[in-house]
């Protein structure tokens, strides 16, 4: 998020709180859907900025977000996003780039906490990281799911819950969770034997540079 963005935003953070609390969920819905479509970054923001105006100007003629957008929200934003240019191939790529980059620095983080209470426990002085093709898969695997579960819930943002059984949603529920710790059980029954083993210090260079690169590129993301 550039400069620019990054103000916009701020500001539209402070005028947001002035919006009544029976409009603040189709607000907050209304961001949600922003988040995932394909505007850029400042296009979600002045859009964002024009949604606020026209709530607060309802506000004060007694109107509620219903009266002054009507009831079709999500046609609401559709109409909107559809008057912006799309995202530029450019920005597409460095967000894609950035998302790597944040992932593998927290990802890393994480997984070097976990070498340490390792070499801790072995009594190993020498600090050694590991790192093995299930840890890589499984990684790759989180992130996917992690994406995947924020585009599915910020795009059904305005969907209507269905009315399921509560078995049925436990089935379903536990038959996903089934599948997706199979996988990462297999992954390691399978594949941790494959592993490459190197100095923490390394590991932690790596981890530093991804998290200066994802905030040199955050910064670098055309508006």
């Amino acid at each position: 998020m550039d400069k620019r963005t990054r103000a916009l935003a701020a500001e539209n953070e402070i005028e947001e709180k002035k919006i009544w609390d029976a409009s603040e969920e189709i607000y907050t819905d209304i961001v949600v859907y922003l988040r995932v479509s394909r505007l850029p970054a400042y296009s979600q923001e002045l859009v964002r900025r024009d949604v606020i105006h026209m709530i607060l100007d309802g506000q004060e003629r007694g109107q509620g977000i219903g009266q002054v957008i009507g009831e079709d929200y999500k046609g609401f934003c559709d109409e909107i996003i559809d008057t912006f240019p799309p995202k530029g191939q450019k920005e597409k790529v460095l967000e894609v780039f950035d998302m790597i980059c944040m992932c593998l620095y927290i990802l890393g983080t994480i997984s070097v906490i976990f070498n340490l209470i390792d070499n801790l426990r072995q009594k190993n002085h020498l600090l050694t990281y590991s790192l093995s093709a299930a840890d890589v898969l499984n990684f790759t695997m989180i992130v996917i799911i992690a994406n995947l579960v924020v585009y599915v819930i910020c795009k059904g943002a305005f969907q209507e819950p269905k009315k399921e059984s509560k078995m049925k949603l436990f089935i379903e529920g536990f038959c996903l969770f089934f599948l997706i710790a199979g996988f990462f059980v297999g992954a390691n029954l399978l594949l941790s034997h494959y592993a490459v083993q190197f100095n923490m210090v390394i590991a932690v260079a790596g981890i530093a540079l991804a998290f200066v690169v994802h905030r040199v590129v955050e910064t670098r993301i055309p508006a």
